[in-house]
């Protein structure tokens, strides 16, 4: 085989790892010829680890991704060192998946992350370090609950693993974002951005917490992140609604702040996207109601409530995410007497699963909410729900309650 065509396979290779064709990478693995067999036996072992469905992976496929990782192990290749550090890595990755989490962390202190982050790596590279991150963080995380360690000795190195493989999977969204791939997070890198956010406000580091994940909702606005956006919009709605008292909530600032230990660490941030005005919420509740309406355009974008979704899991979790924004939506604008954004709220979401049971169950407890708070006058134009399915608008000055009570 010629330098041309096996420099072409390598490059087709490398973009269908990207993109997680899995069946074209193990087609271009086994064309490879013998001076890239660390690729080979490198791309192998992953196509077995990531190419599970639901992302189960049989005993038989984590012994050949075994086998595969050991054999690029043992090839003494000076020109595949990257690769043969991303064999350590999924190495560590195989002994996390089989409950070894001493012997996992132990393989990544002999990689030394930090010194291979700070090298030019490749776009799958930068990937394998960022899901070493999150192992290790999770490898550290379980340990210490064994341990029975109440102390908080320990939790500010999970939440540093944790953030920075959430920083490289941002990073590496921002520089795919610019080219014709497709890439979106891997459900680990999801994890490290949920759990480090978790973790400091379960610790008392409220401010640091939320700054984290107010930083994550402006850097990660780039094609291929809308269901993290909508997961972390409804995650922070929670929060700030269902878990933080109104004393520790602060204002949001466009400032370093105490949890952003980044650039004390000499790493680079993912950049923070520039608009020319940006609406900063005076209140708790003005910030709730501002996530969790991203999190409703989110929603109807990804066309996650539709009836006609292909994987019966996705559809399930997407079910789960509206029946939640609904819930908190309703019942805060319900309480702070917003009926008109209410009415648009309830519109929306009968449009796009007009026949969830969960959905018209709560549109029919609406008018009870409506009750309770006694509204003095309805009227701005509301949404009424005619026998023939269609929604249209009602004249100036109808009831809300009767609208809604159409709406059944």
């Amino acid at each position: 085989m010629s330098g041309k065509s096996s420099l072409r396979i390598v490059e087709l290779l490398e973009r269908a790892r990207i993109e997680g064709d899995w069946t074209h990478v193990s087609q271009y693995a086994e064309q490879l010829p013998r001076e890239y067999s660390v690729l080979k036996f490198v791309s192998l072992g992953e196509c077995l680890l990531e190419g599970q469905q639901n992302g189960k992976i049989s005993y038989n496929s984590l012994h050949l991704a075994k086998d595969y990782i050991s054999k690029a192990l043992n090839t003494k290749n000076d020109r595949d060192g990257q690769y043969y550090k991303e064999a350590m890595l999924l190495q560590a990755k195989t002994c996390y998946i089989q409950g070894k989490f001493q012997e996992c962390l132990d393989i990544l202190d002999k990689v030394d992350m930090e010194s291979m982050r700070k090298d030019v790596l490749t776009f799958n590279a930068s990937r394998a370090l960022a899901d070493a991150y999150v192992y290790k963080g999770m490898a550290m995380e379980y340990l210490k609950f064994m341990s029975n360690s109440d102390e908080d000795t320990g939790i500010q190195s999970i939440v540093e693993c944790y953030e920075t493989a959430g920083d490289l999977g941002l990073e590496l969204l921002n520089s795919i974002s610019r080219s014709t791939l497709n890439l979106t997070l891997s459900g680990v890198l999801e994890i490290a951005l949920l759990r480090s956010f978790l973790l400091q406000m379960s610790h008392g580091m409220v401010e640091e917490g939320l700054n984290r994940l107010r930083r994550i909702l402006q850097t990660a606005d780039v094609p291929g992140s809308e269901t993290l956006r909508l997961t972390l919009s409804l995650t922070l709605g929670q929060v700030l609604l269902q878990g933080l008292p109104d004393n520790q909530w602060s204002p949001l600032v466009h400032r370093e702040t105490a949890s952003d230990t980044l650039s004390k660490r000499n790493r680079s941030t993912p950049t923070l996207k520039k608009y020319e005005t940006v609406f900063c919420p005076c209140n708790k509740v003005e910030e709730a109601l501002l996530s969790l309406l991203i999190g409703q355009v989110l929603l109807y974008k990804e066309g996650c409530v539709s009836v006609h979704q292909e994987d019966e899991q996705a559809y399930k979790q997407a079910n789960k995410q509206a029946h939640t924004l609904l819930n908190l939506l309703v019942s805060l604008l319900a309480r702070y007497s917003q009926y008109r954004p209410l009415s648009d709220v309830i519109e929306k979401f009968l449009k796009y699963s007009h026949d969830d049971e969960h959905i018209c169950k709560t549109v029919r407890t609406v008018p009870h909410l409506l009750r309770a708070v006694r509204p003095r006058s309805c009227c701005s134009p509301e949404v009424s729900r005619p026998k023939s399915g269609r929604f249209h608008r009602a004249s100036p000055g109808s009831d809300v309650r009767a609208t809604l009570t159409a709406a059944r």
